[in-house]
């Protein structure tokens, strides 16, 4: 199995990651695959983009990519409500990362899932955000007429929105109070540990739609992180999403820098409407994908060898040229 590659990371970031990579504290549990519930796993990867130590898996079963074994609860809290998060994930300042945007709102509203949503014709009022981060998800929303209000774990950020004008509690599912029209997620669903869990709790704060934007894998794998638990296809996150209560009223994804992005938009329903998939196909798929992207990596790796000989130089723009994602 392939070291996934690292970042280039920052002196300060390095010892974060070997800090959390040999705290004692830091605890793992092994898990089956939530989707179809078999322990029948393929190792894909034994550490993420940054360094941190995190096996992840394609279920050999059902064709989902998910870490195992993952963080514990007690370990995923540490990981989120320290610096930890921040201080590696957000290099630059999240202050400045969201007050960027809140910039780029101003000057330009035109989000994709904003725009998606708004183009299927919806009927609703009020939104409300899980895992709101700063608010700037919801301010489109809020500039376009609609009653906002979010939940987010971090009391930092949940402060920082208020100052933009944005009402934010601090809290996450299990703090969500009343209905809404439409409940959204945004790239918020790929971290949760119990996935389908989740779900069922939130369903009855939806009055009636779910949208869900999550990094995707579709051609390629998403960006290995630790703070990932799950990788959705197109097939997997409806698969799983409809188990919950829901119907899919609309999936695409769009080509991203790093990662390939899925939106979906889901509608409640009391009616059983499971998606289903061929599990054989997905995996197949994806065990194609890993051994693309094993030759990639092996032939990068084979090329600087021969570089390093040859000439330095040119050895950077050679093997940028190869897609380590690839599909």
């Amino acid at each position: 199995m392939p070291y996934y590659p690292v970042l280039k990371l920052s002196q300060r970031q390095t010892e974060y990651v070997k800090e959390f990579n040999n705290n004692p504290k830091i605890k793992f549990e092994k898990i089956s695959c939530y989707n179809c519930s078999s322990v029948n796993k393929k190792i894909l990867f034994t550490n993420d983009r940054y360094g941190f130590n995190q096996k992840t898996v394609l279920c050999k079963n059902c064709g989902l990519i998910y870490s195992n074994p993952r963080m514990t609860e007690d370990t995923t809290d540490f990981f989120y409500k320290s610096d930890l998060y921040r201080n590696v994930y957000e290099e630059g300042g999240i202050t400045e990362f969201i007050s960027s945007a809140y910039e780029q709102i101003k000057k330009n509203p035109k989000i994709p899932f904003f725009d998606i949503i708004n183009s299927l014709n919806l009927e609703y009022q009020n939104v409300c955000e899980v895992g709101a981060g700063g608010g700037q998800n919801l301010k489109p929303f809020q500039l376009a007429g609609k009653d906002v209000l979010g939940y987010e774990p971090s009391e930092f950020l949940s402060n920082f929105a208020k100052t933009k004008g944005i009402n934010i509690i601090n809290g996450f599912i299990d703090d969500v109070k009343g209905e809404y029209d439409l409940v959204i997620l945004i790239h918020v669903y790929e971290h949760l540990l119990n996935p389908i869990d989740a779900l069922k709790k939130l369903r009855k704060h939806v009055k009636k739609y779910l949208f869900i934007e999550v990094p995707g894998c579709i051609t390629k794998f998403s960006s290995i992180q630790n703070a990932h638990n799950s990788y959705f296809s197109l097939n997997t996150l409806s698969h799983i999403v409809t188990k919950c209560g829901f119907k899919r009223v609309h999936i695409e994804h769009k080509q991203g820098n790093v990662n390939d992005i899925v939106y979906a938009l889901f509608e409640k329903t009391d009616e059983k409407e499971i998606y289903q998939y061929n599990y054989a196909y997905e995996v197949k798929k994806f065990t194609k994908i890993y051994y693309k992207y094993c030759i990639k990596i092996f032939i990068k790796r084979t090329l600087r060898k021969i570089l390093r000989v040859i000439n330095p130089n040119i050895e950077k723009k050679i093997v940028n040229i190869i897609d380590l994602r690839g599909s």
